[in-house]
């Protein structure tokens, strides 16, 4: 005898299996289907909340170490020396630190280069650059790299106010 009959045929009982009824057996499969979907509905929501809880700025600042961890770990003597100008250069000097990310910006801006504009903007944010310098630098820019950095700018401006509301 089977322990649970409501389950239908039984593949450990001896002799005949027993009978499915058609209809519950669809209504059984439909209600899987249904349950499935609603499954798979609600995970792509829990992963789409967790996908927005970490947000551009982690995503990015993580992203970067990793790859400069790797990219480093390679011991390449020249791309480490490069880096260590780089830092070097970025240093307080007869031009400020907050004045250097600033030109940082700029350049990155009319270069094109959005993990530069995202890193420039970080660093901007840190050393209390206000939105007003902000929007002053992207006018610069604007005015020294012409027209195709606008879509650059658009990108900088939500980054810069994710920046801000991340406080």
């Amino acid at each position: 005898m089977c322990a649970n009959e409501s389950h239908g045929a039984c593949p450990n009982v001896e002799g005949p299996i027993h009978k499915i009824n058609p209809s519950a057996f669809r209504q059984a499969q439909y209600n899987t289907t249904l349950r499935n979907k609603i499954n798979n509905s609600i995970n792509h929501q829990i992963n789409k909340s967790i996908v927005q809880n970490m947000s551009s700025i982690e995503e990015f600042n993580s992203y970067r170490e990793r790859m400069n961890e790797k990219i480093l770990s390679q011991g390449n003597i020249n791309m480490k020396r490069l880096w260590a100008l780089d830092a070097s250069t970025y240093q307080e000097g007869a031009l400020s630190v907050k004045t250097k990310e600033m030109m940082g910006l700029v350049a990155s801006m009319v270069l094109r280069c959005d993990d530069c504009i995202k890193y420039h903007l970080g660093k901007c944010y840190e050393l209390n650059v206000t939105t007003d310098e902000m929007y002053e630098l992207f006018t610069v820019a604007n005015l020294v790299g012409g027209t195709i950095v606008i879509p650059h700018t658009r990108r900088a401006v939500e980054y810069w106010d994710e920046l801000i509301k991340s406080t």
